[in-house]
């Protein structure tokens, strides 16, 4: 049976630590990761599986040295389902604090130039046609112990800085309660609240983990719903507080911590 973690953390912008990965919300006596970095790649349909071959070749095992070295405490590869602005690729790093973030690229990178030929670095290059990055704070975070999960679903939005107090209490106060519910019921196995640092057009995120399709639409039915009927003047506020808005879903074609 699972079993899920019901408390949860509001971290919110006082500069408090977050917690991030499979373990519960609890004490815990290791460093824990404050920010997450998030990198949108387009490949070509006709390029992925060499993506995917670089990926698994050159920079899964700088990746793991990286993490048992403890520059960084784990990272994830997503590849797109459905939604968002054109990227078919996720690459997301879990760092510990900014100083561990710039440590990160600088190790990152040039191990891999020791391992991939200059020609490959350039190959490498041209089956992008577009980037974008993101980075952000790590505000609230829950699972359900030793469950997994199959989906990741990203949800997006743009709330004006006026707006954002309130906005992060609806989530304390209204929505994350819902979301435990949803973990007791199996139809959701975690779900993390990121706030904005740099880069992108949106200052608020919420990620959701699933094990699979039916259980998004579950979930979504059970939030929403639970929200309309139960809390009809705060959801009405929800969506004035929202100028814009963005989803996707991803499934993982590798995962380290999460």
């Amino acid at each position: 049976m699972r079993r899920a973690v019901l408390s949860f953390v509001v971290l919110g912008f006082f500069g408090a630590l977050g917690l991030f990965g499979v373990q519960p919300i609890a004490a815990q006596d290791a460093q824990e990761p404050q920010l997450v970095y998030e990198a949108f790649y387009a490949v070509s349909f006709s390029d992925l599986d060499e993506w995917n071959r670089r990926y698994w070749e050159y920079s899964v095992p700088v990746l793991e040295a990286l993490t048992e070295e403890g520059v960084i405490e784990g990272w994830d590869q997503y590849q797109h389902q459905t939604g968002g602005e054109g990227y078919n690729i996720r690459f997301a790093v879990r760092a510990f604090d900014w100083a561990a973030y710039d440590t990160f690229w600088s190790e990152y990178f040039s191990r891999l130039r020791e391992v991939v030929s200059e020609d490959e670095w350039s190959d490498w290059g041209r089956i992008v046609t577009r980037h974008k990055d993101e980075i952000w704070s790590i505000q609230s975070v829950a699972f359900v112990e030793d469950d997994d999960y199959t989906h990741l679903y990203a949800s997006k939005f743009h709330v004006n800085f006026d707006d954002m107090t309130e906005w992060n209490g609806i989530w304390e106060d209204t929505m994350a309660p819902i979301l435990s519910e949803a973990m007791s019921e199996g139809i959701l196995t975690g779900w993390v609240k990121l706030g904005h640092s740099t880069g992108g057009s949106y200052n608020s995120k919420v990620l959701f983990f699933h094990d699979g399709w039916d259980t998004i639409d579950d979930f979504l039915g059970k939030l929403l719903g639970t929200m309309a009927e139960q809390h009809p003047e705060t959801w009405a506020r929800v969506n004035e507080l929202i100028v814009s808005h963005d989803d996707a879903i991803w499934a993982p074609t590798t995962r380290d911590g999460m």
